[in-house]
């Protein structure tokens, strides 16, 4: 009780404690320094409290950093998780794994400690960046007011496998996904897009299938596409209740083949087009046809 912290994390240090109190602590019940993880990291905390991020943290190549379900993991302004080994957050239907910012007080508590004066907004902490060959998986999870600097509350970028199921990405200052090509394996199953500028945004040579998850208030696309010269086969494939929408135009290179699947329906901001001079395949059926209109 009446500290600044109640406990002060510093690097490649596991902490579970299900069963403590913590009372009018200024800036965290439990706070995480900056950090590089070198070695296997696991947090768990009872949901009625949250770990502060009072700087950022970077997993390392071979290590993993294991969030527990029902841990609430807040961050102060500007900071992030980087993934450079493997970050495992994999909650249950009852025991969410939320990460959010420090001026959220819908879960984990006032953690800032007051009372409820601040409100989270979109872009207040970076959020989780998968990078290189790092890898992710995230069951149950909810990430939201991302978006700062990255403009993406998950940002996938080089090689490295990521999975998402289950989980919400919302209010972020960009997209909730954001993938850029180079990935492996990629699996987006169940999830909630909500309150986004995009729910998912795509770069050139990525491709995306995902016939489940929903997509609520986005503020431009459910899906979107960068202007992209597309070098590598690329697939694109989504529910018929939602679109992907080109924010520019695309090029279809000689040797690269997109390919629509049955039942998306693909549209375009003013002026843009798809370009192929490689192989365009769209080939829809009597009950999947695909649409390629205005956005």
């Amino acid at each position: 009780e009446d500290n600044l912290y109640g406990l002060h994390l510093s690097k490649s240090i596991s902490f579970s404690d299900t069963t403590s109190t913590f009372t009018n602590n200024t800036t965290a019940p439990v706070a995480a320094d900056s950090i590089t993880h070198t070695g296997d990291v696991s947090w768990e905390l009872a949901s009625l409290y949250s770990i502060v991020l009072i700087g950022s943290q970077t997993i390392n190549a071979g290590a993993t950093l294991t969030i527990q379900p029902g841990t609430v993991v807040k961050s102060i302004q500007y900071k992030n998780i980087v993934v450079d080994g493997q970050l495992n957050a994999v909650g249950t239907s009852g025991s969410r794994i939320y990460f959010t910012s420090h001026q959220d007080d819908t879960v984990g508590g006032d953690a800032n400690n007051d009372g409820g004066a601040t409100t989270p907004v979109a872009g207040w902490w970076t959020g989780l960046h998968v990078r290189n060959t790092g890898s992710a998986t995230l069951d149950y999870c909810t990430v939201s007011y991302g978006g700062y600097w990255n403009a993406a509350g998950i940002y996938k970028t080089e090689t490295g496998d990521l999975t998402i199921s289950n989980s919400t990405l919302a209010h972020t200052n960009g997209a909730g996904l954001r993938l850029t090509e180079g990935y492996g394996a990629f699996t987006s199953t169940s999830n909630q897009y909500n309150d986004n500028t995009y729910g998912v945004r795509l770069s050139q040579n990525t491709s995306f299938s995902d016939t489940t998850s929903t997509f609520s208030n986005n503020a431009t696309a459910p899906v979107a596409v960068d202007g992209s010269t597309h070098t590598e086969d690329v697939s694109w494939e989504l529910s018929s209740t939602y679109s992907i929408v080109i924010l520019d135009s695309q090029t279809v290179s000689d040797g690269a083949t997109l390919t629509l699947q049955p039942g998306l329906v693909l549209k375009s901001t003013q002026y843009k087009s798809i370009v192929v001079d490689g192989q365009l395949d769209a080939i829809g059926t009597q009950e999947s046809p695909i649409h390629m209109t205005s956005h």
